[in-house]
């Protein structure tokens, strides 16, 4: 009767491993290989155990059937596991059929080759993985048996694994091995099969092949070859590593992947350098469960089944020579397969590969010293089986190791070894699992002989639509022509960092140079399908041919014929905006038409710019919800724009001039790796109190300022910023919400009301205000809420101006200012301005330094901002930063009065061509503008009360901002409302504005009481809606203390809750009409 076996428990089988083992052979690594061994015997004459009954054997009853003279007989079984041949290989493999396996992460799609194969084999498979992996569906597919679900982020999930693997015996699937194919998994596989007790190699070795400074110390102790290195804790060990290691070296992460943070160091200062960008690099670096790579911005979560690539670095000396892979299979701790694969010379400084060969060209002796340092290292690391990828160098001082990888070579590394060897580490890698040995049977010399060659990025862009290797897959000795990214994907050359790999190219020869002849020729036969993409690629691209180095110089010159020269760059570019503002607006898409830009607007669905692609003005419009979680806006926005190339619209650059979209546009053109100022930048800018701590930290004059959590702060803000101050948004637009304060309980008072109005209103696509209190609290499509935190700020007094800065290079080329005359306190609201200013030239100066200085603490290289700021009695002080061009007449008043065009710098800058405006030295005009601050509230009467103006000497424009019907309110009952605005010109400033304030005394505003059909009464407005003490000084000297103390109590009908009535057309913004408002407006 035949011996049976059923299924055991792992600790029957210890007995059987202690007697074969005094056969002086490698013991059997699991029940599986005990039932499975010992069926293989086919001892008939032994005892029979039904499978239940099998756990409660003595371990000594074991001893005594295996002393049985017939076994000792049937000893030549047992030494044909230990034989390099067919046969015993083909029993082994059997051996394998029915063994349960887990296998720990899964790695990425490409890898379900191993699982089809374990199938093959009869491996009943079970996989552990992150919840929603590719792999789950190998179930459904009967590739595998079984997937188990679970966080592999999660900080006992050793614990988790075992129990799920001592559970799964209740299946009645005693688990016979673990194992993983994922470089990530495998310090965990190594624990998990300690803590169970199945086969595997030490963690402690595994934990040290990882690390590749603890890898050196363990070689060194074991007086192998080692280079020198120094492991780097920060970067105040730089100069000491450096005295250390000498140059060139190269410095690497002590975990790395991908040969990411690997690059090639020539000197000190270099090395610093490199440092720092280094670890920024990896900083928030993961792998993907896919296999690629990705990064977290600071305080954002890990994606489920990612990987941090956290690390330190070392610097290691240099390698010159050959570089090579060593493929081994170790078994009872001795090499039983070593071969090597020649690395073609690595892509410096990133070390990125070329391509490779198999069999070695290398001299026999040099493979042989090769294959005796990697062996060498393994075993003095303490592993004792299994398959390793072993990368070295064999350089003018001998072999040198670079690093141990504890698993199966990826890539193309495991069907090389079978084409060319016959060897299949799949195979082996499974029979290590189950602690079968491994003896592969190998061939004096090589099936066959092959090169691959990797097509790395000679230019950064995007992947077009073309197949660029279908015509190479046809031709001789091609094995594959692989394709490696996709049409739409990022790719980037070794001069803008880490290049990318496009594919790649595998033939065979009769001889290994016979393959790399054939994978070289072929490399010249392909054009990979590259459309260049923003920065600098897209201004080499633009240049003609002919256009040298030497004449950068006259493309950054601030001359007419330059300036023509960059604006005719822009013919032909694609540029995307992002959100397209209010109707006002359609002058900037207008004028890049002009130049032959090809606009592409990204914007809400409904957006007033839709139609501009039906008249022809931009060349797209993309309708996407841009209220949705900002992260999945940018997602969609950077997958729209990477398919633009496939309709012939490469873009060249991403900007926007709609305030709200500023901080989303600066992360979509990060994202797509266009021209842009920082996210974080752009963020600092746009928080006043962040904007204030960095000026602090840069040294720069700074108002005193408290930001207020709550309203227990307010006697903390108080005592610090004293009064009178300023309460004011961090994130504010329009002076909505700043409010002058004169004591504690006024304070108290404005803030309370403050934050209710500031939670309930918001920001119209159109450029409108709105309350959410009118919408059933519902954010209508396209609003912004303008919920934000408060602050406290010293009140500055003195002369208020804009500053209208253009930067390039880091430096500022234009800056021109503008007085704003005394604000309507205690709103702040805007009475009217004059342009040039009328400060003493030295106060411009120091005002265009604060800006400009301002700007680049916080980080800002190019663009266009308009800055506000004051001259008070202590200096110049600044109020905010807008990180784009100005609203309101900001364009049309540079462009008149300094012959500069805020939109076509702008665009410039938006594609990283230099701006130089050529600026003259003298105005060409003079300007001045009259707002009318509503000098009582009611409802807007009939009639165009500015027409007769309009006609007048020196008027550009007299404009009407509200409408007949609406309401409008007066200072003392809230943010006044602006009724109109009038623009005229004359040779000098002062003459401008003695005209307007001439104009302005003429007329007659018609408002009508409340209810709206009582009979008009027709105001005069006086000439300054400001006490008579707060007069405009231009020599910059005290503004005396406003009148008005507070604003009238909410028991009023006034205060807060009414001030965001009318700054534009909100009456037909809440019907859901587009307020027609001209570009005078807006942010």
């Amino acid at each position: 009767m035949a011996f049976v076996i059923g299924t055991p428990s792992r600790s029957s089988y210890g007995s059987f491993n202690k007697m074969v083992g005094s056969l002086g052979k490698s013991p059997i690594g699991s029940p599986h290989m005990f039932n499975q061994y010992m069926q293989s015997m086919e001892l008939n004459n032994m005892k029979t155990y039904a499978p239940s009954s099998l756990a409660g054997v003595k371990p000594i009853a074991v001893e005594q059937n295996l002393l049985d003279p017939t076994f000792v007989k049937r000893k030549s079984k047992m030494d044909m596991l230990h034989l390099a041949t067919p046969a015993a290989q083909q029993m082994r493999l059997k051996l394998i059929a029915g063994s349960v396996i887990v296998f720990i992460n899964s790695g990425y799609k490409g890898k379900r080759f191993i699982y089809e194969k374990a199938r093959d084999l009869g491996v009943v498979a079970i996989i552990i993985d992150n919840h929603g992996s590719w792999s789950e569906k190998l179930v459904e597919d009967g590739v595998i048996k079984k997937f188990i679900g679970v966080d592999m982020n999660a900080p006992d999930i050793e614990a988790q694994i075992v129990s799920i693997i001592n559970g799964l015996d209740d299946e009645g699937l005693s688990v016979d091995g673990v194992t993983t194919f994922w470089e990530t998994a495998v310090p965990l596989v190594a624990r998990v099969a300690e803590a169970l007790g199945l086969p595997g190699n030490p963690h402690d070795a595994i934990e040290a092949a990882k690390n590749k400074h603890q890898t050196r110390a363990r070689m060194s102790k074991g007086k192998l070859p080692t280079p020198r290195n120094y492991l780097i804790s920060s970067d105040v060990e730089l100069k000491a590593a450096a005295d250390i290691v000498g140059f060139p070296a190269v410095l690497k992460p002590i975990e790395g992947l991908l040969s990411i943070g690997v690059v090639r160091v020539e000197s000190e200062i270099h090395l610093r350098k490199v440092f720092q960008d280094v670890t920024e690099q990896m900083e928030g670096m993961y792998m993907t469960r896919d296999g690629g790579m990705a990064s977290i911005r600071p305080g954002e979560k890990l994606p489920t089944g990612a990987h941090p690539l956290k690390t330190k670095l070392m610097l290691e000396e240099y390698l010159d020579g050959i570089e090579v892979d060593v493929d081994i299979v170790l078994t009872a701790g001795e090499p039983v397969y070593c071969k090597v694969t020649d690395n073609w010379p690595t892509l410096e400084p990133w070390f990125n590969e070329t391509g490779d060969n198999s069999p070695s060209i290398l001299p026999d002796d040099h493979q042989r010293e090769l294959e005796a340092l990697c062996v060498g290292s393994l075993k003095c690391l303490g592993f004792k089986c299994g398959v390793f990828h072993v990368e070295a160098k064999y350089t003018t001082r001998g072999p040198r190791l670079i690093e141990i990888n504890s698993r199966m070579g990826g890539g193309q590394v495991r069907e090389n070894n079978l084409a060319v060897w016959g060897v299949d580490l799949v195979d082996e890698s499974l029979m290590t699992a189950i602690g079968l040995p491994c003896h592969p049977p190998v061939p004096s010399g090589p099936y066959t002989c092959r090169s691959a060659l990797y097509f790395n990025s000679k230019q950064t862009g995007i992947m077009g639509p073309a197949d660029w290797l279908a015509n190479v897959r046809k031709l001789p000795n091609v094995v594959y022509a692989r394709l490696l990214v996709g049409d739409g994907d990022e790719v980037m050359c070794a001069e803008d960092g880490l290049p990318t790999w496009l594919g790649q190219i595998m033939c065979e020869g009769e001889t290994p140079q016979e393959a790399i002849d054939w994978v070289v020729k072929y490399e010249q036969m392909v054009d990979p399908d590259i459309i260049p993409q923003g920065g600098e690629v897209a201004l080499r691209c633009l240049l003609p041919i002919d256009f040298s180095r030497e004449d950068m110089g006259f493309l950054k010159a601030p001359t007419q014929d330059a300036q023509d020269y960059r604006l005719s760059l822009l013919r032909d570019r694609v540029v995307v905006f992002i959100s397209a503002g209010y109707e006002g607006k359609k002058f900037i898409f207008e004028r890049a038409k002009a130049h032959g830009l090809m606009s592409i607007i990204i914007d809400n669905p409904g957006s007033w710019s839709e139609a501009l692609e039906a008249d022809g003005t931009i060349k797209k419009f993309i309708p996407i919800d841009l209220n949705a979680n900002r992260d999945q806006v940018v997602s969609q926005i950077v997958a729209a724009v990477k398919k633009l190339p496939r309709e012939g619209l490469p873009p060249s650059g991403v900007m926007t001039f709609w305030e709200t979209a500023v901080p989303l546009a600066a992360r979509v053109a990060e994202g797509l790796g266009c021209v842009s100022n920082t996210s974080k930048a752009i963020d600092a800018a746009k928080n006043k109190h962040e904007t204030r701590r960095m000026m602090s930290e840069a040294g720069l004059p700074t108002p005193r300022n408290f930001l207020i959590k709550s309203v227990d702060q307010l006697p903390a803000a108080a005592k610090m910023v004293g009064f009178p101050a300023v309460l004011k948004p961090t994130v504010g637009l329009l002076s909505i919400g700043v409010v002058r304060v004169n004591d504690e309980e006024h304070l108290l008072d404005t803030y309370k009301e403050t934050e209710a109005v500031m939670a309930d209103t918001f920001l119209t696509k159109d450029g409108a205000m709105g309350k959410l209190s009118d919408c059933d609290g519902v954010l209508p499509r396209g609003a912004s809420p303008l919920n934000c935190a408060m602050m406290l700020e010293e009140y500055l007094d003195g002369t208020e101006i804009d500053c209208d800065v253009v930067m390039s290079g880091g430096e500022a080329v234009y800056s021109k200012i503008t007085d704003n005359w005394p604000t309507m306190e205690p709103w702040f609201n805007e009475t009217g301005d004059n342009v040039p200013s009328l400060l003493p030239t030295e106060q411009v100066a120091e005002l265009e330094a604060l800006c400009v200085q301002t700007l680049k603490c916080l980080g800002f290289q190019t663009g266009v901002f308009h800055v506000e700021a004051k001259y008070t009695t202590r200096g110049p002080r600044l109020i905010e930063v807008n990180s784009r061009m100005g609203g309101g007449q900001v364009h049309e008043n540079n462009k008149a009065v300094w012959g500069t065009d805020l939109v076509d710098e702008s665009l410039l800058a938006s594609i990283g061509i230099p701006n130089a405006p050529p600026a003259p030295e003298k105005p060409l005009t003079c300007r001045s503008a009259l707002y009318f601050n509503a000098p009582r509230s009611g409802v807007m009467g009939p009639g165009d009360w500015l027409k007769e103006v309009r006609s007048k000497p020196g008027v550009v424009y007299a404009k009407l901002l509200v409408k007949e019907g609406e309401v409008v309110q007066c200072a003392t009952e809230g943010l006044p409302t602006w009724l109109g605005q009038i623009m005229c010109d004359a040779p000098t400033p002062e003459e401008a504005m003695a005209l307007v304030k001439a104009y302005e005394a003429e007329i007659v505003a018609p408002i009508l009481d409340k209810p709206a059909k009582a009979k008009a009464t027709v105001v005069p407005i006086p000439a300054v809606v400001a006490p008579k003490s707060d007069v405009f000084t231009p020599t910059g000297s005290p503004a005396a203390t406003s009148s008005i103390k507070k604003p009238v109590s909410k028991s009023s009908g006034g205060g807060l809750s009414a001030a965001f009535g009318s700054k534009t057309n909100l009456s037909e913004a809440k019907k859901g009409a587009e307020p027609k408002m001209d570009n005078s407006w807006g942010n």
